[in-house]
C-alpha cells in the first residue's frame, strides 16, 4: 500500500483518494448531448428509439429518457395531437 501511495504521489503529486475515477463511464457523453439538444430542435417528436438510432448508441431507451430529463428537455407528444374533446357524461351534483 505504500508503495501505490508514494507511486502516486510521484505521479500526481498527491495521496488523496481516487475512488471517484472507478466505475462505469457514461455511454452518452456531453458530445452525444449537444447531439441531441440538436435533433430535438429540428424535430421535437421524435421517439427514444428514434434518438437511439440517429445517435448511433448501444445504450437503454431509459438511459436517454433519464439524460433528457437531466437536461430539462421534454420529448412528450401531447402538443402534436389533437386536445382530447370527450365531455362531462352525468353532473355530479345529481
Amino acid at each position: 500500500m505504500v508503495k501505490k501511495l508514494l507511486y502516486q504521489r510521484k505521479q500526481l503529486g498527491d495521496i488523496a483518494s481516487l475512488d471517484h475515477l472507478s466505475g462505469r463511464k457514461p455511454k452518452i457523453t456531453a458530445e452525444h448531448k449537444e447531439r441531441l439538444k440538436e435533433f430535438l430542435l429540428e424535430k421535437s417528436d421524435l421517439t427514444l428509439e428514434e434518438l437511439k438510432e440517429k445517435l448511433g448508441l448501444d445504450c437503454t431507451i431509459q438511459a436517454i429518457h433519464y439524460v433528457l430529463e437531466g437536461m430539462g428537455m421534454s420529448y412528450k407528444k401531447r402538443l402534436s395531437e389533437p386536445l382530447n374533446k370527450t365531455e362531462k357524461t352525468s353532473d355530479k351534483n345529481v
